[in-house]
């Protein structure tokens, strides 16, 4: 049987010389065979051979061994990286989120100023600008476009370009709305 703390071999005595000579040599040519993070364990019983195979000492858990240092210090940075990964995340959606709030409110005051452009009967080419309550500003320019075109129609087509603009932080954001819109000449155009 093999002595896991002195690494040594002891191989039962027998009466036949040659016998204890061929089990020795059929252990040292199995032994090199295993795994070298394996220790084996020879047992015999009236020539017959079993093997056991025993857990490493580098796996066995011992109540003597703990943490060390430098362990805690990489499981810490690892840690501290990853709580840091996903803080970044969260805070990139809420920008997102933020972005997308100021812009829907932009779309949703640009189409009822469009709205109400379009609404108007009496609406003839001209520019102007004007501002929300809440910090908005909306350029408004209607044009004559295609009169080539319309030249012989008894309608005519207006361009209208609307333009919203917000200051979010120090950037200055905005959106275009266009569209078009057909009116009947007025008598003497």
């Amino acid at each position: 049987m093999k002595d896991l703390k002195s690494n040594t071999l002891h191989i039962p005595k027998s009466s036949d010389k040659e016998l204890s000579f061929r089990a020795e040599r059929g252990i040292l040519s199995f032994k090199k065979r295993l795994p070298r993070t394996f220790q084996w364990v020879a047992m015999t019983n009236s020539y017959r051979w079993s093997w056991e195979l025993t857990i490493p000492d580098f796996l066995r858990f011992s109540s003597k061994k703990g943490f060390t240092l430098l362990e805690i210090l990489v499981a810490v940075a690892i840690l501290g990286i990853a709580v840091t990964v996903v803080l970044q995340l969260f805070s990139a959606n809420l920008r997102a989120l933020s972005a997308s709030d100021d812009y829907i409110t932009a779309v949703i005051k640009a189409e009822a100023k469009m709205r109400e452009i379009l609404d108007n009967e009496n609406i003839s080419e001209q520019s102007y600008s004007e501002t929300t309550y809440d910090g908005y500003r909306m350029d408004v320019f209607i044009t004559d476009t295609l009169k080539e075109r319309t030249e012989n129609l008894n309608v005519s087509l207006l361009e209208i370009d609307l333009i919203t603009s917000w200051v979010k932080g120090s950037k200055t954001r905005s959106i275009t709305l266009k569209t078009l819109k057909v009116i009947e000449k007025k008598v003497g155009q």
